[in-house]
């Protein structure tokens, strides 16, 4: 009966359709359950070498486990966060968000990295930002930040800003 629809398997909750190519062991499994939609891609049979997207823990979520996630195109506008927010609020947030279990002084909190091909075929780093934890210690964070550029194939440390001791 459906439009479009070439297979529809209904009747009980938690619906799964599993495709496997057995002779690579590669496999697309698509659920339909009680925590939301769900499409998970990658080798068959080990769960850590997979990706999931879906909606699931209440969040609409890519996980890629310990897999690089790479957006590849030719455009001049590869990616685009766009808020239709109308208010005034701060909108879009691109938010980097280091969960560890165990956070420290001293731990790296992530960094941009701006990179290009040089004219012999290299891959280089042009500069980075880096972002790292200076006190852990709850309700007197600290945290510093360090902006690198390249000049003369080596990299640098253009300017420090250290938010323990405020200064630049």
């Amino acid at each position: 009966g459906e439009s479009g629809i070439a297979l529809k398997i209904e009747g009980t909750p938690n619906q799964i359709l599993k495709i496997v190519d057995t002779t690579d062991d590669y496999s697309l499994t698509l659920t339909a359950g009680s925590t939301g939609p769900i499409i998970d891609f990658g080798l068959g049979t080990a769960q850590d070498d997979s990706m999931k997207i879906g909606v699931y823990d209440g969040m609409n979520k890519i996980d890629t486990k310990s897999r690089t996630l790479r957006v590849t195109g030719d455009g001049s506008t590869l990616m685009e966060i766009e808020s239709t927010d109308a208010g005034s609020s701060v909108a879009p947030t691109l938010q980097l968000f280091r969960n560890s279990a165990s956070p420290a002084d001293g731990d790296s909190l992530g960094s941009l990295s701006w990179q290009f091909q040089d004219d012999g075929g290299g891959k280089n780093e042009a500069g980075y930002i880096k972002a790292y934890i200076s006190d852990a210690s709850a309700t007197t964070e600290d945290a510093d930040f360090y902006w690198y550029g390249m000049s003369n194939g080596s990299l640098y440390n253009l300017l420090s800003v250290r938010g323990g001791i405020r200064a630049v």
